[in-house]
């Protein structure tokens, strides 16, 4: 009965149907989707010219946010932060960013509208498992380039302010927040996917949850702020997982008295996208024709 649930919840027809593998159940099974994490982990070296231009685009863009803040707080606290604050936010808002970073849209969509989803559909692993070890095998790459760089930075942040900034404890929440933030991303943009059974394009609608992530999420602007009313709205929405609670933690804006709150929701959130793609799914399978444009 619990197979049965769980391969519902993620939208995989029983082997049965020929549209896909029933959800694995044993540690061997997941083998596969080890299998696609290292081989997407070992592809990204190919292009590890790419990722090291646009971390320094970023990088620029990044200094440009600090100079602004530099000059527009003047000494002063604002919402709780501090010009240090706003600062370490601003820097560490890049390694979060390519931390919850996924390309699901990329892939998927392009299969389901020229047709070479039909490839997915007969092999003996989950669509969903499949995108998800995909994004960690790309993860683990850019984490690989970053985590020296964010070292070196977290040092010479510590030695200049002549204390420790960060504890193990705002560490490793932020760590798992961030992580949680992935999860979120990929089911987001599994169900923007999914909506290519139905739509020629999905990129309008990729580059619109880009613009509204990026802004309300937490990345171009700390969520404190917004103004009261404006905040207790995207409080409750799921893209705050993906900027903005893995920094609050990591700055210990947040305590361990907010950490069953965000978690529940989280965990909300997660099963509510789940349900959601699982009815995309199962309705979008039904449209496929495998012809392609």
């Amino acid at each position: 009965k619990m197979q049965k649930l769980f391969t519902n919840l993620l939208g995989c027809p029983f082997d049965k149907v020929g549209t896909s593998a029933i959800i694995p159940h044993t540690p061997i099974s997941m083998i596969k989707y080890w299998a696609v994490l290292k081989i997407n982990f070992l592809s990204a070296f190919a292009k590890k010219g790419d990722f090291i231009g646009q971390v320094l685009i970023n990088f620029i863009q990044i200094s440009s946010f600090i100079l602004i803040w530099k000059y527009s707080f003047n000494n002063r606290t604002f919402q709780g932060y501090t010009l240090q604050d706003t600062i370490v936010y601003y820097v560490f808002v890049l390694f979060i960013t390519y931390a919850t970073l996924t390309t699901t849209v990329d892939y998927l969509s392009k299969s389901i509208k020229n047709g070479s989803l039909s490839e997915w559909l007969i092999k003996p692993r989950a669509i969903l498992f499949t995108e998800i070890a995909r994004s960690l095998g790309e993860m683990f790459f850019r984490m690989i380039q970053l985590l020296p760089i964010y070292l070196i930075i977290a040092i010479i942040t510590t030695i200049i302010a002549q204390t420790a900034i960060f504890s193990f404890q705002s560490v490793l929440f932020a760590l798992i927040f961030a992580l949680i933030g992935l999860f979120i991303n990929i089911l987001l943009e599994y169900c923007l996917s999914l909506l290519a059974f139905w739509m020629d394009e999905v990129w309008s609608l990729k580059h619109f949850k880009d613009i509204f992530a990026d802004l309300f999420g937490g990345k171009r602007i700390p969520l404190a702020f917004f103004p009261p009313v404006a905040l207790s709205v995207l409080n409750i929405l799921p893209l705050r997982f993906i900027f903005s609670v893995p920094l609050e933690y990591l700055l210990q804006k947040k305590s361990t008295a907010n950490l069953s709150f965000d978690l529940t929701l989280a965990f909300i959130w997660l099963i509510t996208l789940l349900i959601i793609a699982n009815i995309l799914f199962k309705k979008g399978i039904r449209k496929y024709a495998a012809f392609g444009n």
